[in-house]
């Protein structure tokens, strides 16, 4: 998953990442998002793998920042517990802060992190901040319809975690929620070709079995996803 967080095509990256392997080695909070059912109604793209992977490919046509990426990236995860566990995902965003506690304590998933992000980047705020989404980002995502007692809460609350950071994360929070918010089919998906390379590779392979792809019906599968990506931008 080498260069995830500063690609301009991070879909294509997750793509090949579940493929050989290396997502579900390195992130299987995010790897196992992969049969999570969404409601169709606010997500059209059906799938809570595939909203993640939107959501982070819109942080990259936006340019924002690779601490954002990674936020949106994990702002979701515990979407496979409570699916696992009661077969909705209400309370998902607590078992998304646990989540994210757990992958800032597992050695290969912090060295990817380091190894992503720019050089200057403090791993305790990092963290902080993944953790804050995760949690947050159903609040965050609708701030417009706070109160102004709401929104002063929340700075607050922001405040007393970050401190002199608290302006920095702010911002990076409502670019984490703009990518949540518009990672979305009905948003993007006739917009951008990465997109319709990540959703057509993704309806295909599940179709086949992530699984049972061997090197030959993987090798003939992307020349067919590239011919469908050619395709769409003739349109």
């Amino acid at each position: 998953m080498k260069s995830l967080l500063i690609s301009e095509c991070p879909s294509c990256i997750l793509m090949n990442s579940i493929i050989d392997g290396s997502l579900q080695r390195i992130l299987p909070e995010v790897h196992n998002l992969i049969n999570v059912p969404q409601n169709i109604e606010f997500h059209p793209e059906c799938n809570s793998l595939v909203h993640t992977v939107l959501s982070v490919q819109y942080a990259a046509n936006k340019k924002y920042s690779p601490i954002v990426r990674l936020g949106a990236l994990l702002h979701d995860i515990g979407k496979y517990i409570t699916y696992s566990e009661r077969e909705n995902l209400h309370g998902h965003e607590e078992a998304s802060g646990i989540l994210v506690d757990r992958i800032f304590t597992r050695e290969s998933s912090v060295d990817w992190i380091i190894s992503e992000l720019p050089i200057g980047y403090d791993l305790r705020y990092v963290r902080k901040f993944c953790k804050y989404i995760a949690l947050r980002h159903l609040v965050i995502v609708n701030y417009e319809n706070l109160s102004v007692k709401k929104i002063v809460k929340e700075i607050s609350h922001i405040h007393n975690i970050f401190g002199v950071k608290s302006l920095e994360a702010i911002s990076c929070f409502v670019d984490v929620a703009d990518s949540d918010k518009n990672g979305r089919l009905q948003n993007s998906y006739n917009k951008d070709p990465a997109l319709y390379f990540w959703s057509t590779a993704y309806n295909n392979l599940e179709k086949i079995g992530f699984q049972e792809l061997n090197s030959q019906e993987y090798h003939r599968l992307r020349l067919q996803i590239i011919h469908d990506l050619v395709n769409s931008i003739k349109v």
